[in-house]
């Protein structure tokens, strides 16, 4: 029996693959327009479509960097990861719709991974958001770390802020705050807009949504009731 008869050959002689000797794409529409000598790898139907000079990237998942033209050394891994991002640089996007962007956008830097982390993001920079809908609604904030589910879910424009734990700095629709520590599940999670603190433990700081400048130590130490916040106190 012969293995070599009635069989492609090479990879541009298959259906939906692309091999210029630099890059190569697999799937329906994956690469193909891009113009060559750009060292991609673009596996998905859709992955890389639209790019004609991306450099040294990697899409695998159908609709991965769909968008993307002039970026380079990026990484996306999952159905629809980094798919609005335009002009990106030096990001990882590992999950389902992780990095999504917005239309005509360019974000630099970041890391996001789980499904929906980092979705809204439309020009933040250096942010590390790790767990399902981490930063999920951060547009333009940077310089944030977010560690678990849910974390920091709301936060829109907020930067400098290290948030672990489930659902902890989960905030509430179009609110931001800056320059907090909170750590543990459900720590400061109703907070809004209150800047400048630092919650650790389980719950702690769980209801205060304006206040700044705190200082809250313990498992459900600063737990509040819903609808009032503290400022400048230590706990």
């Amino acid at each position: 029996y012969d293995l070599t008869a009635g069989g492609a050959t090479s990879l541009n002689a298959l259906d939906d693959a692309i091999s210029d000797g630099s890059s190569i794409f697999l799937g329906v529409n994956a690469g193909e327009i891009d113009d060559g000598n750009n060292k991609n790898l673009g596996i998905g139907n859709g992955a890389l479509a639209t790019s004609t000079s991306a450099n040294s990237t990697v899409a695998i998942g159908d609709n991965s960097l769909y968008s993307i033209d002039n970026g380079y050394y990026n990484t996306a891994l999952g159905v629809s990861s980094g798919y609005l991002v335009e002009n990106g640089t030096y990001n990882t996007m590992l999950g389902y719709k992780a990095g999504y962007g917005s239309a005509g956008q360019t974000y630099d830097y970041n890391t996001f991974v789980g499904a929906n982390a980092g979705y809204s993001d439309t020009s933040a920079d250096e942010n590390t958001f790790l767990g399902y809908n981490s930063g999920y609604s951060t547009t333009t904030g940077a310089s944030n770390t977010y560690i678990g589910h849910e974390v920091a879910h709301f936060n829109v424009t907020g930067t400098d802020n290290v948030i672990i734990g489930n659902e902890a700095g989960y905030g509430a629709s179009s609110n931001s705050f800056n320059n907090s520590s909170i750590v543990g599940s459900m720590a400061a999670k109703d907070t809004t807009t209150g800047s400048n603190n630092a919650f650790l433990g389980y719950s702690s700081g769980r209801f205060n949504k304006t206040g700044s400048s705190n200082v809250v130590l313990g498992s459900e130490a600063g737990y509040g009731v819903s609808g009032n916040s503290f400022g400048n106190s230590t706990m």
